[in-house]
């Protein structure tokens, strides 16, 4: 277990690669941050061959209709790597509390209870 070396606490770290592609490691010490939720993710998803994910399912540059069921509106959205974000061209990231409770979602399926979001896939 890698801990943090200021107090000691337990480091979550999730695998990553910089803009030039070089690895690296992100963390995190809150269970509830983003990066957490993420890993969280991560941690229930199955990798899959290329070609084995229904067309249905979001994933990583999905162009989407989802609805908020809070505020009863319907957004279109593009799921994106953070560095690609653009809220004003509907580009959401993956990282944001919506792409984390949209990522691997198909059509016509709530968020999952425990993600605390309220979006379902418009479909």
């Amino acid at each position: 277990m890698i801990r943090d070396a200021r107090d000691g606490t337990p480091l979550r770290l999730l695998p990553w690669t910089t803009p030039e592609c070089a690895p690296c490691y992100l963390s995190t010490d809150d269970p509830h941050s983003r990066l957490s939720c993420l890993a969280d993710e991560l941690d229930r998803a199955s990798v899959l061959p290329k070609g084995r994910v229904a067309d249905d399912t979001v994933r990583m540059g999905s162009r989407l209709e989802y609805r908020d069921e809070t505020l009863g509106t319907v957004r279109t959205a593009t799921l994106v790597y953070p560095d690609e974000a653009d809220i004003s061209q509907g580009k959401i990231s993956v990282l944001t509390p919506v792409g984390i409770a949209l990522i691997g979602l198909k059509a016509g399926h709530p968020a999952r209870p425990d993600s605390g979001s309220r979006q379902k896939i418009a479909g």
